[in-house]
């Protein structure tokens, strides 16, 4: 197969999520995956192809093209070279493009997107959960620009417990994850996050972790849901034992209520 070269249309960015398939491949087009305003999430996944090239053996990623009709980007995890594979709705290969001046040392997600000036864009995330600490402990900020109202936003709580402060959009739980000026910065726009930039000198990262520990471990998180789910029982009459794994051991005032 010829291996043709992309120099215009391939960039890196921060880690995407990690984002594991297979040979078998459910394609996310408006026909499949839609979301309804009365069912308030996705349709159930449906397998309409599998990929067909022996070169895509661990397909890591999957994007469909904002430029062409009816193509599909996909790469294969660690142990492959620099390779981008375009395959259609088929799972057909329709070329494979080496990029340039770079390696694939772990590549873990990819992303399309087409600016206002109508020039496409592939993204390849190069990181993994076993290097993220490191990645985001080494940052110097995060940068959370969603425009939608994210329910929680993991990354936030990761960043915050490697000493690394949050520069977010204020939308969804934003607000309550981040308290602005201590933890990073709540902001509205572009130009206010550039503005917060400057202002990272102000944020001390010990308490970044401070705060995470206060509120975000497995163990707190887990105690807070309990708390809750007692109260509403108690509000309600109700009375409940909790079983807990065989494995696990609870602190004594969260393994039961009588």
């Amino acid at each position: 197969m010829t291996i043709k070269t992309i120099t215009k249309f391939a960039c890196f960015v921060i880690s995407l999520l990690l984002c594991e398939s297979c040979a078998n491949v459910s394609f996310g087009g408006s026909d499949h995956a839609q979301i309804g305003a009365q069912n308030g999430g996705f349709k159930k996944a449906e397998i309409i192809a599998h990929i067909s090239s022996k070169e895509i053996n661990e397909s890591s990623g999957l994007a469909v093209s904002k430029c062409q009709q009816n193509v599909f980007w996909t790469h294969n995890d660690s142990g492959d070279g620099p390779f981008i594979y375009a395959i259609n709705s088929n799972g057909e290969s329709l070329g494979t493009f080496r990029l340039p001046n770079v390696t694939n040392v772990d590549w873990e997600d990819i992303a399309t997107i087409k600016t206002n000036s109508g020039d496409c864009f592939l993204y390849i995330g190069e990181i993994g959960d076993h290097q993220k600490e490191e990645f985001l402990g080494n940052a110097l900020a995060l940068l959370f620009p969603i425009d939608w109202p994210e329910p929680f936003g993991m990354v936030m709580i990761e960043a915050l417990a490697t000493g690394t402060p949050v520069i977010a959009f204020n939308h969804g739980s934003v607000p309550e994850i981040i308290e602005h000026g201590k933890t990073g910065f709540v902001v509205n726009n572009m130009e206010q996050a550039v503005e917060a930039v400057g202002k990272l000198n102000l944020i001390n990262r010990k308490v970044c972790r401070e705060v995470f520990e206060r509120s975000f471990t497995s163990a707190v998180m887990a105690g807070n849901y309990v708390a809750l789910y007692e109260q509403i029982c108690r509000k309600e009459g109700k009375i409940f034992r909790l079983q807990a794994p065989s494995n696990w051991s609870p602190k004594e005032k969260y393994a039961s209520y009588d």
